[in-house]
C-alpha cells in the first residue's frame, strides 16, 4: 500500500513560468534559471520525503498549501483576520501555476506521471507568519 507523501517548500510559493523563447537561436524555447532551481529544489525534497521508496501507484490526490506572508503594512487587525483565514491572498502567482510546477517536478520521484492525480481539492492560497508550500501526495481512497 501507498502511504502519504509530506513535505514543505520553505520560501515564497512560486508559479511554474512560461518557457521563454529565444529569437537569436532560431526560436527555440528555453527554462528561466529561477524555475529550474525550484524545479531542482522540489524534486531534492520530494526525494527525501520518499525515503528511498519507488513512485506511487494508482490514482493520487494532491493536497497543497502554499502560505504567503502577510504584509507588514496590514494594520494589526487585518493581520489576525489573515491568520484567521477571514482574509485570502489573491496574490500572484495563481494557484494552477503552483500546482502545475510542483506536480512536474515530482514526475518520476513520487508518481510515475503527473496524470496520476486524480483529486485536487486539497489545494488552497492561504497567510501564514513564514512563507512556504505543504505539500502531500496519497492515495485516493
Amino acid at each position: 500500500m501507498n502511504d502519504p507523501v509530506t513535505f514543505n517548500l520553505t520560501g515564497k510559493p512560486q508559479g511554474w513560468q512560461r518557457a521563454g523563447r529565444d529569437g537569436r537561436n532560431g526560436g527555440r524555447h528555453y527554462t528561466e534559471k529561477e524555475t529550474r532551481s525550484y524545479k531542482r529544489s522540489i524534486a531534492i525534497m520530494a526525494a527525501i520525503a520518499m525515503r528511498g521508496r519507488g513512485p506511487m501507484d494508482g490514482a493520487l490526490a494532491l493536497d497543497l498549501r502554499a502560505v504567503f506572508e502577510i504584509p507588514a503594512s496590514w494594520s494589526q487587525r487585518k493581520k489576525d483576520r489573515a491568520l484567521l483565514g477571514e482574509i485570502r491572498p489573491t496574490v500572484k502567482p495563481d494557484m494552477d501555476n503552483i500546482i502545475k510546477g510542483i506536480c512536474d517536478a515530482m514526475n518520476k520521484i513520487v508518481y510515475g506521471d503527473d496524470a496520476q492525480i486524480v483529486d485536487y481539492s486539497g489545494c488552497k492560497k492561504v497567510y501564514g507568519l513564514q512563507p512556504l508550500v505543504v505539500v502531500t501526495v496519497r492515495p485516493v481512497q
